[in-house]
């Protein structure tokens, strides 16, 4: 940890930080351009009034533990901001005030303490500014007079970001790295309507996916692909009027992802190769597309700058459609090498002006709120709670009165790291399924199991089971309204875990950090529904976790690996 004095700064990784301000008091959190400005005439794009910035880059966290905490996710913050500044509205008994930049593993990178006299209403604690693509966090320590400046003069307000632009007018792009499964938020000054959306993957074959969510974090497909290696892939998304563009990625590899305005096209003014996913404008006289390829394959003609108005192609093999005149869209996807070309038809009037004016696409209506509150009450009946200790492989019975339904069962133990396995039996006593399988040393795992119809529950318990001095430990069986709530506070754990979700729609944000085996599940059940025809499926799986979207319900997770983690759910701001 680094203690700043005044004016000094230190660097800070490009990774999701915290900011903390003690103690608690009114904190204004504003993005600008130019890294010297901070002030009340400023925009403070975060405080109380407005709990996240609506790029999302930004936002109000808990937990109220005497601070006030910020997320900040420096890699989502774009070209709009060069500068993140932290400004404190200190009582009348203010007698010192400290900021602290917290790592994403929650060491402390550095802090800055200001004990000088009141001297204007706002006291500009410090700043994360960006030079040259590095970050760093810079200790200031001034007062602001009323009037925003410092005593040196040396804040001035910016100016706010320009509007949004028309739909379909041309936008810097948005770039953005990761691998394997995550979720991307697009910042909020993305023009409404069509956009291209590029992936390219990294130095290995693999098997790419991207979706795009809408407000209840339903996926529609972009393209899904078997994938060479640097293959690069383009499809076509829509940015909504009232809302975000969201992207679903799942890639093991390394991955760019790109969001690009329709210009960034390549034009299909001849012959044109490729393979996978791709997007052409095409600008011109009536013409017959030939599209020449060995697998199945897509095409779709958009009208251009309107993606709901289109024509499809498909088959198998070589084929030859008419395109019509005027400016096209098209979007290709075919799962072999394929070569592409639209060839003008024979006597048509190649100097016609096309037609370049995209169609309406109508006004959006403003949609009705996701989710109305939250609250924490479930279908999951109370009962007391089973306690059994024992050591080395034993059989333990459930004891009768159990509800219909899942419950939990923890199993603690403490010694040195060995195998552990928990089987539920069926009425023949042989093992019916696999409840728990995990190698940890001092484990505290939480899994669900079910009480069979007509019988009680009986679990096998093998954990070192061929060794001479088998280690004690101790299973409980818990209701599941025992389980830890989720939400914007991360969780810390190692090995199997349940989780409770009751909120607005949310982003699932894990990742693994200490262990051997990194790799990990996160199986979701909405509205707490475990039986097989319930809706339940698995959100994340892989190695190192990732991001995945969350449902504006409630949500029962369990967390299955052999690794430490945390674990969060990040409500989403449209």
């Amino acid at each position: 940890m680094t203690e700043l004095l005044r004016h000094a700064s230190c660097p800070v990784p490009v990774a999701s930080l915290r900011i903390g301000v003690m103690p608690e008091m009114e904190v204004g959190i504003q993005l600008s351009k130019d890294y010297a400005a901070a002030g009340s005439d400023a925009e403070c794009i975060v405080n109380d009034e407005q709990p996240a910035h609506p790029s999302g880059a930004v936002c109000r966290v808990g937990p109220h533990d005497g601070a006030r905490w910020f997320q900040v996710d420096l890699p989502y913050v774009g070209d709009w901001a060069d500068a993140i500044n932290v400004v404190a509205m200190p009582g009348p008994d203010f007698t010192e005030a400290a900021v602290g930049v917290i790592a994403p593993d929650g060491t402390l990178i550095a802090r800055h303490t200001v004990t000088t006299a009141p001297g204007g209403p706002q006291l500009f604690l410090g700043q994360l500014i960006r030079r040259d693509g590095a970050w760093s966090f810079r200790a200031v320590g001034e007062w602001l007079e009323p009037d925003g400046n410092t005593a040196a003069d040396t804040a001035t307000a910016t100016e706010p970001p320009a509007p949004p632009q028309a739909p379909g007018a041309d936008f810097e792009p948005f770039t953005v790295e990761g691998c394997g499964k995550d979720v991307i938020t697009a910042p909020g000054w993305l023009p409404p309507g069509p956009v291209i959306v590029e992936l390219q993957a990294g130095d290995a074959k693999g098997y790419t996916r991207v979706y795009t969510l809408d407000r209840k974090n339903r996926n529609d497909q972009v393209f899904r692909r078997d994938s060479r290696r640097n293959e690069r892939h383009r499809g076509m998304a829509r940015v909504p009027v009232h809302g975000r563009l969201r992207l679903l990625v799942d890639d093991k590899r390394p991955w760019t992802l790109r969001i690009l305005p329709l210009s960034a096209a390549e034009r299909l003014d001849g012959p044109r190769q490729g393979r996978g996913n791709h997007v052409y404008v095409y600008d011109g006289p009536i013409a017959d597309l030939r599209f020449r390829a060995e697998g199945h394959h897509q095409i779709r003609a958009y009208r251009y700058g309107n993606p709901q108005s289109f024509k499809t192609i498909r088959g198998e093999g070589d084929q030859t459609a008419p395109m019509p005149p005027g400016r096209r869209l098209l979007t290709v996807d075919c799962e072999s090498d394929w070569e592409i070309e639209a060839v003008p038809v024979e006597g048509s009037d190649a100097g016609s002006t096309p037609d370049t004016d995209p169609e309406p696409l109508g006004e959006e209506v403003e949609p009705p709120p996701l989710y109305s509150g939250s609250d924490d009450s479930w279908p999951f009946a109370p009962f007391d709670t089973f306690t059994a200790e024992g050591e080395g492989k034993q059989v333990v019975s459930a004891p009768g009165g159990l509800p219909n339904g899942p419950v939990m069962v923890e199993f603690e133990a403490r010694g040195k790291r060995t195998y552990t396995y928990i089987y539920a039996l069926n009425r023949w006593h042989k093992d019916e399924e696999t409840l728990l399988a995990a190698k940890v040393k001092d484990p505290c795992h939480r899994f669900l199991a079910e009480e069979p119809p007509m019988r009680r529950l009986r679990m096998r318990v093998a954990d070192h089971e061929y060794e001479s001095d088998p280690r004690p430990w101790t299973l409980r069986i818990l209701p599941l309204t025992a389980a830890g709530r989720l939400d914007a506070t991360p969780r810390r754990g190692h090995g199997h875990a349940v989780f409770l979700y009751s909120g607005p729609l949310a982003d699932l944000r894990l990742r693994t950090v200490e262990g051997d085996d990194h790799y990990v599940t996160v199986r979701v059940y909405e509205n707490g529904d475990t039986v097989e025809y319930g809706r339940s499926y698995t959100l994340l799986a892989g190695d190192g976790g990732g991001t995945a979207p969350l449902p504006a319900c409630k949500v029962l997770l369990t967390v299955k690996t052999n690794a430490r983690w945390e674990i969060e759910a990040r409500p989403v701001v449209f």
